[in-house]
């Protein structure tokens, strides 16, 4: 997953559709402040930054409410200081960053 606040884009990587060497090479185009997760097992030249940290669960927590879904996954996250971790829901992600990134920012998968 990257979020570029340079180029104002989200990669939402999935899983088996060649999303590590898309995002080995967006990552490459990402500044200090973008957050890029990491890749296991590494692969050069991808460097992860700024993936972890905390974030507001309650946005979180009451969509998984609305949804009926766990909420254990949410309060793991925030307990471990998780904030982003390659193949994280799109819903997910909307819920952790600022609206307004959400809402500018260009969002593919």
């Amino acid at each position: 997953m990257i979020i570029s606040h340079q180029h104002k884009f989200i990669f939402v990587k999935t899983k088996k559709t060649a999303g590590t060497s898309l995002e080995v090479f967006l990552s490459q185009h990402c500044g200090p402040v973008d957050v890029v997760t990491p890749i296991y097992p590494r692969v050069e030249p991808h460097e992860a930054r700024n993936y972890q940290g905390g974030f507001n669960p309650l946005p979180e927590l009451a969509m998984r409410l609305r949804h009926r879904h766990p909420l254990k996954p949410t309060l793991r996250d925030y307990q471990a200081g998780k904030a982003f971790y390659n193949h994280l829901p799109a819903a997910t992600i909307r819920c952790r960053v600022p609206r307004q990134v959400w809402n500018q920012y260009f969002k593919f998968c």
